[in-house]
């Protein structure tokens, strides 16, 4: 790089000497900021690769890490799908299950029923018998007063109250009464 730098200054020199090139305030300009950018060059470059390769680095870092985690989270995700699919196949097996869970209840209940059933319908037929043979006995004394009750009161409206309707009816009652008797004889 010495080399370099001798070999432009002994070429400059040469240029300006033999008027090629005009020593000016700007070519000086120039001059300056080439020695300058580099000896900023030569004496910083090392710094300015440190932290270039540390950043690098922290870049390559950041960018395996993200890449990492999204690998991570994606299968996580397949992960989570299965389960979630696998889950819903549970699902569908347990609501077949209760459903055929339920249809053995209600077949054991029906069962279950019919035999109860066939146990008390025995039962609710002779009680039913006993009631309606207690029904036609009430129904039959009931008939039995009220036909008392008429048989007194007609005889009441008859005798006491000499109504003549009651009293030719009873008449006529009396004669087949008596007919009967003579008809039995």
């Amino acid at each position: 790089m010495l080399n370099y730098l001798v070999l432009l200054i002994l070429s400059t020199t040469v240029l300006i000497k033999h008027n090629i090139i005009l020593l000016n305030e700007e070519t000086l300009i120039l001059i300056c900021f080439i020695t300058f950018f580099w000896l900023g060059t030569k004496n910083l470059s090392g710094g300015i690769n440190d932290n270039l390769e540390g950043k690098i680095s922290t870049v390559k870092n950041n960018l395996e890490g993200s890449l990492k985690t999204s690998l991570l989270n994606l299968q996580n995700l397949l992960d989570m799908q299965k389960r979630f699919w696998d889950l819903l196949q549970n699902f569908k097996q347990l609501g077949y299950n209760c459903l055929k869970f339920t249809g053995l209840i209600t077949d054991a209940i029906v069962a279950n029923s019919a035999q109860s059933l066939l146990e008390l319908f025995p039962q609710k037929l002779q009680f039913t018998a006993r009631l309606e043979n207690q029904t036609a006995k009430l129904l039959s004394k009931l008939i039995i007063l009220k036909l008392k009750k008429i048989v007194e009161l007609k005889g009441f409206y008859s005798s006491v109250m000499s109504n003549p309707h009651f009293v030719c009816s009873n008449k006529i009652v009396v004669r087949e009464c008596i007919q009967k008797i003579g008809s039995v004889k």
